[in-house]
């Protein structure tokens, strides 16, 4: 059910890129969304891109902690990394955020 509710907004917001969205992928996705810390993470990079240093003071957590934490959100496609180190929500971060 779940995934027909993402696929729904993808397909409403005028995207047509679900190819490879299943329920394998979204396992991932809600796996990595079930961790207090990243979600903590795409919150803050709801309302600005941010470099892990920024991310780390703000949350009071180690730049390892961030590092980690934005890698897996990045390999699940939440979260995005500018050449300039600067970490952003994704369109599908921002998706599953609302």
């Amino acid at each position: 059910m779940l995934v027909l509710i993402v696929k729904r907004r993808y397909i409403n917001e005028g995207r047509n890129d679900l190819g490879g969205f299943g329920l394998e992928r979204l396992c991932d996705v809600t796996f990595e969304l079930s961790n207090e810390d990243r979600l903590r993470i795409l919150q803050e990079l709801e309302g600005e891109a941010m470099i892990v240093t920024g991310l780390s003071n703000r949350l009071g957590l180690t730049n390892q902690e961030v590092s980690r934490h934005l890698s897996r959100l990045g390999d699940v496609g939440l979260t995005t990394k500018a050449p300039d180190s600067q970490y952003s929500l994704a369109s599908f971060g921002r998706l599953m955020l609302r």
